[in-house]
């Protein structure tokens, strides 16, 4: 009778076979039919600037720990979401939500404080 040795060879290929099912984030449980919950961080940050009609604010946010760096960047806001009444110099607070079926957006913003008026807006009045 003839045996096998298990040497590193087989132990790598092992090894891949296992990691192969986890690649890209997906999981075994995702391929059962089961999808993954979306992801909520808290963000704070200063808007930078404000598309309404494309639901989209660029925003100079602090870390969001768990998640990324403080930086500036674009953000999708979840359509519901009234960005008519938020201009570039407001601070927000909001909610990162990263799922696997809609990608990263914002949802549940919230103005914590208005951008100050300009000094030649407050001349003209």
């Amino acid at each position: 009778m003839r045996r096998f040795k298990t040497g590193p060879a087989f132990l790598m290929l092992i090894t891949i076979a296992v990691l192969g099912s986890t690649v890209g984030g997906s999981s075994l449980a995702q391929t059962a039919g089961q999808s993954v919950p979306p992801k909520h961080f808290k963000l704070e940050g200063t808007v930078k600037s404000v598309d309404a009609e494309n639901h989209k604010l660029v925003v100079d946010h602090k870390e969001i720990p768990g998640f990324m760096k403080a930086m500036t960047m674009p953000y999708n806001v979840k359509k519901g979401e009234d960005l008519t009444k938020i201009s570039a110099g407001d601070r927000i607070a909001a909610d990162v939500v990263v799922s696997a079926e809609e990608g990263r957006y914002l949802e549940n913003v919230k103005v914590t404080s208005h951008a100050p008026e300009k000094p030649e807006n407050k001349a003209r009045q």
